[in-house]
């Protein structure tokens, strides 16, 4: 599990990206990619109620718009949760795999946000 602590800015989630980087069981290198928004199993879901390689609990901001009216906002900012499974979708267990975590807008500029390498399955990242 990774979890955001602090950030200077929120992002918008439908602009944030997970790759994890991985040999599978043919000894080819994979990458798989989500985005944060996706709905197919990754947003709003966990290991406990999604099969999906990637999943991400967020903390949703609720905004108070009129007296009657208020609107959840979904950003990436703290308190958000990742989690990536210690087996790849094959069954492979990950080694020596790799987490990158990007900030990718359809229009500007973006940023790698965070990398975390050389994880496995067996070990406390």
């Amino acid at each position: 599990m990774i979890t955001v602590q602090q950030s200077q800015t929120e992002l918008a989630t439908q602009a944030v990206v997970v790759k994890v980087l991985y040999t599978n069981a043919t000894g080819s290198l994979v990458t798989h990619v989500v985005n944060l928004a996706d709905s197919g199993g990754v947003y709003g879901f966990s290991p406990y109620n999604s099969d999906a390689f990637v999943t991400f609990v967020d903390s949703v901001n609720v905004e108070q718009i009129s007296e009657d009216e208020r609107r959840s906002i979904s950003t990436f900012n703290t308190g958000d949760s990742l989690y990536v499974r210690t087996h790849a979708p094959d069954g492979t267990p990950l080694e020596d795999a790799t987490i990158t975590l990007s900030y990718a807008p359809p229009n500007g500029d973006g940023a790698l946000l965070r990398t975390w390498s050389d994880l496995s399955y067996d070990r406390r990242a």
